[in-house]
């Protein structure tokens, strides 16, 4: 059964007798064939000596083989489901919260801790959520503030408007006696045509400091040289209503004649309109003080009267646009926007602005304003 070439010669088959000839694992035996003690041939015997294990370890190491490819595939069964569980839990979500944005409801908040993908885009929605609520916001917080604008403006335009118009048609009446009420008809009409002057004016300074492209016209003052000269100018005012007006300007050593950058226009806007309600509401031998801390780079003021002073549930809102407060002050605030203003020019010149009430009668406001870089 074995094709290949054994022996060369008869010398060659003595010498492999008995003898075992081995190439890897093949092995091929050479028996003597014996007839009474003569040989008569040789039978060649071929094998393969292996063990029997190696018939397993080929399967083995097939399996072993395709272990890491099962592996594989199962986790990514397994990862795909779960991640696929994960991601659309997230994804029903988002599609949740797209359909309450539709429906104006921003009162919401999608919790998604990880900092994959899908965490930065809920982070970027939960961020543009935030964005467009603060942004509809402001646009209710504007066109509730334009209805009470044009509500306060028609009710502080109706009332003097319609004293104008009693008092005209009163003069127009053919059977008026006499002329002896004439001059007082006359400066009723001139007192509120001023009213309603008062409150235009006041509405184009609130045009103005709400203008986004309102600037200070800083100059550099000395405010030891100039303050005096505007104080003066209410002191006068003051003693014309019978009423002490004192003011004092505090400074620290070498300080006080150092060049400050303010807008003096609107510093003195801002002393008019403070000074004028104390003078307004402070009664008869009453008295209004002024106190001014002058530093390098800042100024303090406050301004305490001695007069009814503020409601303590008005204190919130004093510098509010159109905050009225007491009933019974109105007639003399009108609108509401005196200190509206005062507030937005102290913070443009970098300041604060607050209220309180004097001890033991009066208001008391507190401002500062800081030396602007030009």
């Amino acid at each position: 059964t074995l094709d290949d070439q054994l022996i060369e010669n008869n010398k060659s088959i003595y010498e492999k007798v008995n003898r075992s000839d081995q190439k890897g694992k093949v092995i091929t035996k050479y028996l003597p064939i014996l007839d009474k003690n003569r040989m008569e041939g040789v039978l060649a015997v071929r094998y393969v000596l292996a063990s029997s294990i190696d018939y397993y370890i080929k399967y083995i190491f097939l399996i072993i083989l395709l272990i890491p490819f099962l592996f594989l595939t199962l986790y990514s069964y397994v990862f795909a489901r779960r991640f696929g569980k994960e991601l659309n839990k997230p994804i029903k979500e988002l599609s949740a919260a797209s359909q309450k944005i539709k429906n104006q409801d921003l009162d919401f908040e999608i919790k998604y801790e990880s900092e994959n993908e899908i965490g930065v885009l809920i982070d970027s929605f939960n961020s543009m959520k935030e964005e467009l609520k603060t942004s509809l916001y402001l646009q209710w917080k504007l066109e509730q503030e334009r209805r009470d604008m044009v509500a306060s403006i028609a009710h502080d335009l109706r009332t003097p408007l319609t004293i104008i118009l009693s008092h005209v048609e009163v003069l127009m009446d053919p059977s008026l006696n006499g002329q002896k009420r004439l001059p007082q008809y006359l400066q009723t009409i001139k007192n509120n045509t001023q009213r309603v002057l008062h409150l235009t004016e006041e509405m184009k300074r609130v045009s103005e400091v709400d203008n986004p492209d309102f600037t200070l016209d800083i100059e550099g003052v000395i405010p030891i040289e100039m303050l005096p000269e505007m104080l003066e100018e209410f002191k006068k005012w003051a003693e014309d209503e019978e009423i002490k007006f004192t003011y004092s300007l505090n400074r620290k050593p070498g300080e006080g004649n150092s060049e400050f950058a303010l807008d003096p226009k609107r510093l003195h806007q801002i002393l008019t309109n403070l000074i004028s309600n104390s003078i307004r509401f402070t009664p008869v031998n009453g008295s209004i003080d002024v106190q001014v801390q002058i530093e390098k780079d800042m100024m303090s003021f406050s301004i305490c009267d001695t007069g009814k002073g503020f409601d303590t549930k008005d204190l919130p809102f004093l510098f509010s646009k159109f905050y009225q407060g007491d009933p019974s002050r109105n007639d003399q605030l009108h609108h509401g926007l005196g200190l509206y203003i005062v507030k937005e020019l102290v913070i443009k010149h970098g300041g604060e602005i607050h209220a309180r009430n004097n001890e033991p009668q009066g208001a008391c406001i507190e401002f500062t304003i800081s030396s602007i870089n030009k």
